[in-house]
């Protein structure tokens, strides 16, 4: 079986990964959205819309803080419970 620190140590990384991932995406589809859509606004109304390096930096650190502290609860859940009776429970 894993210890309570391999389990904390899994849990973290499935987390941050997936959490790291989501705001490549979201910081890439920041950048792209703005340059698809202003081929169809007229030219009299259009924006200059380009996030900086600031903007998508704390949008990846948003990003991690969401992703570790949404790990802390099934970290919690994860190590209290033993797997005997874990695997037992699902029916």
């Amino acid at each position: 079986g894993f210890s309570s620190s391999q389990i904390i140590g899994l849990f973290l990384i499935e987390s941050i990964s997936v959490a790291i991932l989501g705001g490549i995406l979201g910081s890439l589809l920041a950048y792209l959205i703005p340059k698809v859509f202003i081929i169809s606004i007229p030219a009299a109304f259009r924006l200059h819309l380009v996030p900086d390096a600031s903007l998508l930096y704390y949008g990846l650190v948003i990003s991690l803080f969401i992703g570790f502290s949404g790990a802390i609860l099934p970290i919690l859940n994860g190590t209290r419970i033993r797997i005997s009776d874990a695997i037992r429970s699902v029916e």
